[in-house]
């Protein structure tokens, strides 16, 4: 797939994304001069949701538990199973929702139950705050676009300069799921439905709302988000992706800290996962026609 393979439409996506984040950076950059932050808005963003570092230890514990069973699973359909790839890849994808991604939401609603506590607590916004938070989260997720996008285009340099090229088509496997135009329409829906929902909202509980809260704690914010971003970015498991994502996540870790509300970095997550998705549609498009 080459560079003539990305539609006009998508080049304007962007160009309006770059466009409005440089614009927005600016804006922030002269908020922030004026507003110094204040560590408390991030320790009582999560309202009454007090979790500890058992609580961590249990859900990591739990997860890497989920994933050797996920393993085993797959390993033994593979086995007794005679499927094609494509399919193994739906059933891996599935059961990655599943296993990681749902098994956070659970303990997640149990800590909030044993706590008596509520979502909106965990979410810190108010009913009548949503619209405010959600317009929040679209405008930090064009700021931080800019400098992702710029921390991408350099470590790309970098790696090819160092004998790893990269092309168009190394992507993600999950990106890959969506440019492979021999994988079934619903699998792919269902897999977008659950990249711009289930995926941010379980992702940012658990870097945002409990490592980042966590850690701050006891190292300081600065250590913090460095720590929570390379955990973020190396556990995508994507060579040529660790750098921009790493920049991604520190820009979730400041709309976090900058808003007091898990909304913001959710949004931001969604919104990311939403134009990566939307681009891989109008890239098979493209190419289909």
């Amino acid at each position: 797939m080459t560079s003539d393979d990305f539609p006009t439409c998508l080049l304007y996506i962007f160009g309006i994304i770059l466009s409005a984040g440089l614009a927005l950076n600016v804006v922030f950059l002269l908020r922030l001069s004026s507003r110094r932050l204040n560590l408390s808005t991030l320790l009582d963003a999560a309202g009454g949701c007090a979790w500890n570092v058992s609580d961590a230890l249990r859900l990591f514990g739990a997860l890497a538990i989920c994933h050797g069973l996920l393993y085993v699973i797959l390993m033994s359909i593979h086995k007794v199973a005679d499927l094609s790839d494509n399919t193994m890849s739906i059933l891996a994808f599935g059961g990655h929702m599943v296993f990681f991604h749902g098994v956070v939401l659970l303990y997640t609603s149990f800590l909030l139950r044993r706590n008596r506590e509520r979502w909106v607590d965990l979410l810190g916004t108010k009913p009548n705050d949503w619209l405010r938070h959600v317009a929040h989260g679209i405008a930090y997720y064009m700021a931080a676009m800019p400098p992702v996008l710029l921390a991408g285009w350099v470590y790309t340099f970098f790696l090819t300069d160092w004998g790893y090229p990269v092309g168009p088509d190394d992507v993600q496997d999950i990106v890959q799921f969506f440019l492979n135009p021999d994988f079934p329409y619903p699998a792919k829906v269902g897999a977008a439905v659950a990249g711009i929902t289930l995926v941010p909202v379980a992702e940012e509980i658990l870097f945002r709302a409990m490592a980042l809260r966590l850690l701050v704690r006891s190292t300081g914010k600065h250590l913090a988000v460095f720590l929570v971003s390379t955990c973020f970015a190396i556990l995508h498991m994507h060579i040529p992706s660790i750098v921009p994502l790493f920049v991604f996540s520190v820009a979730l870790c400041w709309g976090y800290m900058h808003t007091g509300s898990l909304m913001v970095p959710i949004i931001m997550h969604s919104a990311f996962n939403s134009v990566a998705i939307l681009s891989s549609f109008l890239r098979v498009s493209n190419v289909a026609s």
